[in-house]
């Protein structure tokens, strides 16, 4: 698939791409350290954004789908967070990743939301809760309501598992098509 991408974060409240020096500035936040404060920035945020990579500490990736922002992605301590973009730029999916094992990572979340029109709200909020001994709890949310269902036996999960990326190399975790066969939206 081989997307564009910036290492700029995403800003979920204004549902736009944050500047060069606001990227960095959060990463300084989140990482102590001090890549905002120099006078030569070029080139500074993909120098943050490898280090952090190489010592599991906190970056951001944006990437797009012919110049329009598709998804985003933010990695914390082996936490790898995609979120899905719709036209509207709202959180329709998104899958959560976590380092179960040494240089692998397991899903273990897909949301998704349903939006009526251009509205904000969500009217359906759908959390997918994998394990992976192949438990699944799948929690709904609409209006004041949950429901909760869960498995009655394991699931196949293998394909929820994915090698821990190489700095730039984030295809394998953002591709749409990952769930279980047997489960649909």
């Amino acid at each position: 698939m081989m997307m564009k991408f910036k290492y700029y974060k995403w800003n979920r409240g204004y549902k736009e791409l944050a500047t060069e020096s606001i990227t960095l500035s959060k990463l300084d936040d989140f990482n102590k350290t001090r890549y905002s404060r120099r006078k030569n920035q070029e080139g500074m945020l993909e120098l943050a954004s490898s280090e952090a990579h190489d010592k599991k500490q906190t970056y951001f990736a944006t990437f797009f789908d012919n110049e329009k922002p598709f998804c985003f992605m933010e990695c914390n301590a082996g936490f790898f967070y995609i979120g899905f973009l719709d036209e509207f730029n709202r959180v329709y999916l998104s899958y959560s990743f976590d380092e179960f094992e040494p240089n692998k990572l397991f899903m273990k979340q897909a949301s998704f939301a349903q939006f009526d029109g251009n509205n904000e709200d969500a009217i359906k909020r759908t959390n997918y809760n994998f394990e992976p001994n192949g438990e699944l709890k799948i929690i709904s949310y609409f209006e004041n309501e949950q429901e909760i269902l869960t498995a009655q036996e394991p699931i196949d999960v293998s394909d929820l598992w994915e090698n821990y990326p190489e700095f730039g190399n984030y295809d394998d975790l953002i591709k749409l098509e990952r769930l279980p066969k047997d489960l649909h939206f």
